[in-house]
């Protein structure tokens, strides 16, 4: 299911397995907005335009955007809204490469894996927020170590030295994991009936709450300082891959492209849906939506720098430093830090929740796609396994909650959610319907779909040849030259590294393989993408959808 507007999904025939569709035109787009803008757009877009470049960044990040993240949206949408299926029965359709769903499958478990554990962060945060003092505000907490001092107040807490020594787990952290899994289901177990109205909330609320965190950052003495450095461009940035790769990964994570969920979502349009136009706004928005993140906590954290006489540098952190050390001791220098804490928190929590579900939700699909016995054994079928799907997650997620987990968490994050598995699968979907099946044949379905579009010549070029060879550049540069990971000071170990990449092969992996097998089971050299020829519908009339969709 999605997020926003899940109370507009219509039930159609449900006794005779009829598709789910939308009832509204705009429900779509609504619902994609609210499952792709979260964590990533606070998290990890406002540090990543500071460190490369300021506003420079924009230009391969807006470049992205356009030659990659549009044309692949368009692509998996309406491989969805065409066949009006799960992500099995779409890529079926292209036989040769229908490991592409069982590959975004396993991105989507290291997703559920991972993702929580951010949650329990933030919920553990959201939590601290109430207390009269906040804990990162002193030195006087059992988990600082002694090399806290004062002049931050931020929370060290202990972690061990090396990945290989986990430790024991943290039993906070793990309780927060668990209460994260237990909302989860209570807001899907029911469907739409009981989710909709929490996920319109959900989606909602928190882009209310970052614009007033926006506003009041705007407004603090010193934010000029911090939207400076945040945007003052360094064009000499551009000369380095970094850059490049960096912002073309960044709109990867935070679209999720790659992980077939807006496949799921597509499929429940209805076939003369315009979603050309939604997948166009729904890229700019979360752009939108990644710049303005990255105005409220760079103004704030501008001001923290001019009250304390210290250097942007030295104020601003990578990753969950940013989000969890160093925003959190800037909100303490306002009036009612607590209030400030609580909002910031509570805004990362109901961002990141609404996507945990939408993710929860097409993995569950996934798996009743792949063994449709699951749907039939009980009528509470979906119900049970979804228990038995979120206790997995929340079992395999205690390993994160170790005091070595961060070293854990760093590798599923980086390299199964992100890397260079999510680059092979983008050129895998490019080269499938671009030339396996054919690029222009497929614009002809979308014509079908929404009618003739100006930019099919454009759509057609990229999915033939820039898509794919931007892709495959960057996945040979991931692969062969791409630094080391490295948390902190601490750098992965051989071992460690290795890990890494069987982490991201098992996903890349499928694609292979599953083309192997129906080469040699099915005896097939070159399968098209559908029986085309055996389902022509050129005498047919075209707004008989259902008898069409049926046909595919």
């Amino acid at each position: 299911m999605s997020a926003a507007n899940m109370a507009n999904v219509t039930v159609e025939h449900e006794n005779n397995n009829k598709r789910q569709t939308w009832s509204k035109s705009s429900d779509f787009y609504m619902s994609s907005v609210g499952f792709s803008i979260g964590l990533g757009n606070i998290w990890r877009f406002p540090y990543m335009c500071f460190k490369w470049g300021g506003g420079a960044f924009l230009i391969p990040y807006l470049l992205s955007v356009i030659l990659l993240a549009i044309p692949l949206l368009t692509l998996e949408v309406s491989l969805g809204q065409s066949v009006r299926k799960g992500v099995i029965a779409s890529w079926a359709a292209i036989p040769l490469f229908k490991g592409i769903a069982y590959a975004s499958g396993v991105t989507m478990f290291y997703v559920n894996v991972s993702y929580p554990v951010i949650l329990a962060w933030v919920f553990k945060y959201f939590v601290s927020s109430f207390s009269s003092k906040l804990p990162w505000m002193s030195c006087d907490n059992e988990w600082n170590t002694e090399h806290c001092v004062s002049l931050w107040g931020l929370e060290k807490e202990r972690i061990s030295e090396r990945m290989e020594k986990l430790g024991s787990i943290r039993k906070d952290l793990a309780l927060y994991l668990a209460l994260i899994w237990i909302l989860g289901y209570f807001t899907i177990f029911k469907g739409i009936k009981l989710s909709a109205k929490i996920f319109y909330f959900t989606a909602t609320v928190p882009i209310i709450l970052m614009i007033i965190v926006t506003i009041r950052g705007a407004t603090l003495e010193g934010a000029s300082i911090g939207i400076y450095y945040y945007l003052n461009p360094d064009m000499t940035q551009l000369k380095n891959p970094e850059v490049w790769i960096a912002a073309a990964t960044q709109v990867f994570y935070s679209l999720s492209i790659g992980t077939a969920t807006l496949i799921t979502l597509g499929s429940y349009n209805k076939y003369h849906h315009n979603f050309v136009r939604d997948v166009t706004l729904l890229a700019f928005s979360n752009s939108l939506a990644s710049f303005l993140c990255g105005f409220a906590v760079f103004s704030t954290l501008g001001s923290m720098a001019f009250r304390q006489n210290l250097t942007m540098t030295e104020v601003t952190q990578s990753g969950s430093g940013l989000v969890f050390i160093a925003y959190p001791q800037a909100l303490t220098f306002l009036p009612l830090p607590q209030f400030w804490n609580v909002v910031f928190f509570l805004t990362l929590l109901l961002l990141g929740f609404d996507t945990l579900c939408v993710f929860v939700e097409s993995f569950c699909a996934f798996v009743m796609d792949v063994c449709p016995r699951l749907r039939d054994f009980h009528k509470y079928s979906r119900e049970i396994f979804l228990v038995f799907c979120n206790a997995g997650f929340c079992l395999l997620g205690l390993i994160c909650t170790t005091e070595g987990g961060v070293y854990v968490f760093e590798v599923i994050n980086t390299y199964g959610v992100a890397g260079w598995s999510l680059f092979f699968i983008a050129t895998c979907e490019f080269v499938a319907v671009g030339w396996v099946y054919g690029a222009d044949r497929h614009w002809d379905e979308i014509n079908r779909m929404v009618g003739s579009s100006r930019v099919r010549q454009l759509m057609v070029l990229i999915w033939k040849y820039f898509g794919p060879m931007i892709c495959l550049a960057i996945f040979i540069y991931y692969v062969t030259a791409h630094s080391p990971l490295s948390y902190g000071s601490y750098v992965y170990p051989t071992w460690a590294q290795a890990i890494c990449h069987v982490v991201a092969s098992s996903s890349a992996a499928c694609i292979p393989l599953y083309a192997v097998y129906i080469i040699f089971t099915k005896k097939t050299s070159w399968p098209q993408m559908r029986r085309r020829e055996e389902i022509e519908r050129a005498d047919k009339d075209i707004n008989n959808e259902e008898e069409y969709v049926e046909m595919l």
